[in-house]
Order: C-alpha cells, then sequence, then structure tokens
C-alpha cells in the first residue's frame, strides 16, 4: 500500500488507480482467501499511507536522499551490493533471515 500511496504524490488524481488496484486485486484476496483479517489488511494499508506521506516531506525526504546519494557517490560497489540485498530480502519476505535466525534459536535454546 506504500508503494500505491506513493503513486497519489507522483500522478496525483491517477495514482488513486494504484491504490484501487492494490485494494482489488492485492488486499482483497488475501481476505478471501484468509490469509489475514480484514483489521490486519486495513491496518497495514494505514501504516503503509502513514509512512510514505511522511517520507514525501522535504524536511525529511532532502537530507536521507542526501546522505544516501552521496554513500552511492563515494562507494558504488559497496552501495550496489547493500541496495541488492536489501531489495533481494524484501523480495522474499526476509525468508532467510528468518530460517537463520531460527536455526541459531532452536541452537541455543536446545536442551
Amino acid at each position: 500500500m506504500a508503494l500505491s500511496v506513493g503513486q497519489i504524490f507522483i500522478w496525483g488524481r491517477r495514482g488513486a488507480l494504484a491504490v484501487l488496484f492494490s485494494l482489488l486485486f492485492i488486499c482483497m484476496p488475501r481476505i478471501y482467501l484468509g490469509y489475514h483479517y480484514p483489521s490486519d489488511i486495513a491496518a497495514g494499508a494505514l501504516i503503509g499511507a502513514i509512512v510514505t506521506t511522511v517520507m514525501v516531506q522535504n524536511k525529511i525526504r532532502i537530507p536521507l536522499s542526501r546522505r544516501i546519494l552521496s554513500w552511492s557517490e563515494a562507494n558504488p560497489g559497496v552501495f550496489y551490493w547493500a541496495f541488492f540485498l536489501a531489495t533481494y530480502e524484501i523480495a522474499t519476505v526476509f525468508e532467510d533471515v528468518r530460517r537463520t535466525l531460527t536455526q541459531i534459536w532452536i541452537m541455543t535454546h536446545h536442551t
């Protein structure tokens, strides 16, 4: 939902189509299939919308982006490696991280 709300800031009223698409084709099937309760979807949508609205404010966006862009120019190899790793983990819903932490928990709490 955060990505969809971001489209409103980019495209204006046309960006609302992204929110509608997200609601109809992403959120509703998850409720229908029983993956989430409606309250889960509503809370997640609200959190995503609030975070996006806050992050597009110039007082927050400019200082953050300035640091990241200067880091990317100073250390492009490290930046692209870290950016790839972050986006990969987001795309895989941090499955590798969760699996690793679960195994560490099992090993340290095994009696």
